[in-house]
């Protein structure tokens, strides 16, 4: 069984096989728009709420193994939210597998993201890595962290020099698994 929190217009789930269940968990009016595109129906599913708010009465497999995706979300929003969302996996399922990109606290401050100037959203939350979120959130445990850049520290490294930064801090888009 697959979630994918924040889905927003993610194709993957028809690209994928080997799950039972995949279920789309997005705010409603970005549901609405997936709707409208991309109509969904069988082993897929859409919720329409917020990530933060109680949604296992919508997973019809309960205590199943899952695996939660959480791409492009926790930087939009506080410590106690991302701690709101973990607490609901963590009564949903009874072993999950957590994929969940994280932004480094001094990205997230001194980042603009073109992607998103035409909307009121900005990045406010960040931490430096896996063990750092690990510490927030009792019961998860992180098993490892990637960067989605693949060899991002050299490329920087070449493009900015003295961005020594990234020596001490990890680059921004790392993905934590839990």
């Amino acid at each position: 069984m697959v979630l994918n929190i924040a889905c927003g217009l993610d194709t993957r789930c028809y690209r994928m096989q080997g799950y039972t269940h995949w279920y789309n968990l997005d705010l409603p009016e970005t549901i609405n728009v997936r709707a409208r595109l991309l109509p969904e129906s069988g082993a897929i599913s859409q919720i329409a709420q917020s990530a933060m708010e109680d949604w296992r009465g919508e997973i019809a497999e309960k205590n199943a193994p899952a695996l939660v995706i959480m791409e492009g979300l926790t930087m939009y929003l506080t410590q106690t939210d991302v701690q709101q969302i973990f607490a609901v996996i963590a009564k949903c399922f009874g072993k999950a597998t957590v994929f969940v990109e994280i932004m480094n606290p001094s990205v997230v401050k001194h980042m603009k993201e073109k992607s998103i100037e035409g909307s009121h959203a900005k990045f406010i939350w960040g931490v430096r890595g896996g063990a750092e979120l690990q510490a927030l959130l009792p019961g998860f445990t992180c098993t490892g962290e990637h960067c989605l850049t693949g060899a991002g520290r050299g490329i920087v490294h070449r493009c900015r020099p003295g961005a020594g930064i990234f020596d001490r801090h990890p680059p921004a888009g790392r993905t934590c698994v839990f």
